[in-house]
Protein backbone atom coordinates (compact mmCIF):
# COMPACT_ATOMS: atom_id res chain seq x y z
CA UNK A 1 0.00 0.00 0.00
CA UNK A 2 1.21 3.60 -0.78
CA UNK A 3 2.39 5.48 2.22
CA UNK A 4 -0.64 7.95 3.58
CA UNK A 5 -0.15 11.46 3.28
CA UNK A 6 -1.10 14.19 5.43
CA UNK A 7 -1.45 17.19 4.14
CA UNK A 8 -1.27 20.18 7.06
CA UNK A 9 -3.38 24.12 6.11
CA UNK A 10 -3.89 26.30 8.97
CA UNK A 11 -6.00 29.36 7.36
CA UNK A 12 -6.83 32.79 8.60
CA UNK A 13 -9.34 34.96 6.98
CA UNK A 14 -8.47 33.35 3.27
CA UNK A 15 -12.03 33.28 1.67
CA UNK A 16 -10.81 34.44 -1.15
CA UNK A 17 -8.04 32.05 -1.42
CA UNK A 18 -9.01 28.85 0.41
CA UNK A 19 -11.21 27.34 -2.68
CA UNK A 20 -8.05 27.52 -4.76
CA UNK A 21 -5.41 26.12 -2.24
CA UNK A 22 -7.71 23.16 -1.65
CA UNK A 23 -9.09 22.81 -5.13
CA UNK A 24 -5.22 22.15 -5.88
CA UNK A 25 -4.75 19.62 -2.72
CA UNK A 26 -7.69 17.72 -3.99
CA UNK A 27 -6.56 17.35 -7.66
CA UNK A 28 -3.34 15.64 -7.24
CA UNK A 29 -2.24 12.61 -8.76
CA UNK A 30 -1.51 10.75 -5.46
CA UNK A 31 -4.63 10.33 -3.64
CA UNK A 32 -3.67 8.38 -0.68
CA UNK A 33 -3.88 11.90 1.53
CA UNK A 34 -5.62 13.22 4.38
CA UNK A 35 -6.55 16.91 4.57
CA UNK A 36 -6.03 18.73 7.60
CA UNK A 37 -7.60 21.86 7.92
CA UNK A 38 -6.92 24.54 11.13
CA UNK A 39 -9.34 27.76 10.85
CA UNK A 40 -7.53 29.90 13.02
CA UNK A 41 -10.48 32.32 14.39
CA UNK A 42 -10.98 33.53 10.87
CA UNK A 43 -13.60 36.74 10.88
CA UNK A 44 -14.27 36.53 7.39
CA UNK A 45 -16.50 33.71 5.15
CA UNK A 46 -13.16 31.43 5.06
CA UNK A 47 -15.19 28.43 7.43
CA UNK A 48 -17.77 28.83 5.33
CA UNK A 49 -16.07 27.88 1.98
CA UNK A 50 -14.47 25.11 3.36
CA UNK A 51 -17.49 23.73 4.78
CA UNK A 52 -18.68 23.57 1.03
CA UNK A 53 -16.72 20.80 0.45
CA UNK A 54 -17.53 17.25 0.98
CA UNK A 55 -14.64 15.10 0.30
CA UNK A 56 -14.06 12.85 3.20
CA UNK A 57 -10.59 12.88 3.13
CA UNK A 58 -11.19 17.09 4.38
CA UNK A 59 -11.54 17.60 8.06
CA UNK A 60 -11.60 20.78 9.20
CA UNK A 61 -11.02 22.23 12.89
CA UNK A 62 -12.74 25.40 13.26
CA UNK A 63 -10.49 27.48 16.29
CA UNK A 64 -12.20 29.58 19.08
CA UNK A 65 -8.80 31.47 19.49
CA UNK A 66 -5.68 32.45 17.02
CA UNK A 67 -2.94 29.78 17.67
CA UNK A 68 -0.40 31.53 16.07
CA UNK A 69 2.67 29.77 13.52
CA UNK A 70 3.50 27.02 16.03
CA UNK A 71 0.69 26.63 17.47
CA UNK A 72 -1.67 25.31 14.78
CA UNK A 73 1.30 23.21 13.23
CA UNK A 74 1.74 21.37 16.74
CA UNK A 75 -2.16 21.36 16.38
CA UNK A 76 -2.14 19.50 13.44
CA UNK A 77 0.52 17.66 13.74
CA UNK A 78 -0.83 15.55 16.33
CA UNK A 79 -4.24 14.68 14.49
CA UNK A 80 -2.10 14.09 11.52
CA UNK A 81 -2.19 10.01 10.86
CA UNK A 82 0.43 10.07 7.48
CA UNK A 83 3.49 8.45 7.25
CA UNK A 84 4.60 11.49 5.70
CA UNK A 85 3.41 15.15 6.20
CA UNK A 86 3.27 17.56 3.64
CA UNK A 87 2.57 22.11 4.81
CA UNK A 88 0.51 24.00 2.80
CA UNK A 89 -0.33 27.78 3.08
CA UNK A 90 -3.46 29.13 2.31
CA UNK A 91 -3.03 30.52 -0.57
CA UNK A 92 -0.20 28.26 -1.98
CA UNK A 93 -1.74 26.42 -5.36
CA UNK A 94 0.32 23.23 -5.84
CA UNK A 95 1.13 21.62 -9.34
CA UNK A 96 -0.86 18.55 -10.06
CA UNK A 97 2.46 16.29 -9.67
CA UNK A 98 3.95 17.75 -6.78
CA UNK A 99 2.98 15.52 -4.12
CA UNK A 100 3.51 12.09 -6.21
CA UNK A 101 6.81 13.18 -6.98
CA UNK A 102 7.95 13.74 -3.78
CA UNK A 103 6.68 10.64 -2.23
CA UNK A 104 8.67 8.93 -5.42
CA UNK A 105 11.84 10.76 -4.16
CA UNK A 106 11.69 9.85 -0.80
CA UNK A 107 10.20 6.30 -1.17
CA UNK A 108 13.52 5.52 -3.51
CA UNK A 109 15.59 7.50 -1.44
CA UNK A 110 15.13 6.40 2.23
CA UNK A 111 18.43 8.21 3.73
CA UNK A 112 16.50 11.63 2.72
CA UNK A 113 14.03 12.88 5.31
CA UNK A 114 12.59 15.52 4.23
CA UNK A 115 12.66 17.71 0.98
CA UNK A 116 11.39 20.69 -0.87
CA UNK A 117 10.32 22.34 -4.21
CA UNK A 118 10.85 24.82 -6.54
CA UNK A 119 8.10 27.98 -6.21
CA UNK A 120 6.96 30.38 -8.65
CA UNK A 121 5.79 33.45 -7.68
CA UNK A 122 2.82 35.33 -9.47
CA UNK A 123 1.54 38.39 -8.19
CA UNK A 124 -1.78 39.34 -9.85
CA UNK A 125 -1.68 37.17 -12.88
CA UNK A 126 2.04 38.00 -13.82
CA UNK A 127 4.91 35.73 -13.62
CA UNK A 128 7.62 36.89 -11.61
Amino acid sequence: MTPKVSVLICTYNAWEQIISTLKSVLGQSYTNIEILILDNNSTDQTLKNLQKFTDKRIQIFPSKKNLWPYGWLNFLLGKATGEYIAIQDHDDIWHPEKIEKQINLLEKNKKYVWCGTKTLMRYEGNQM
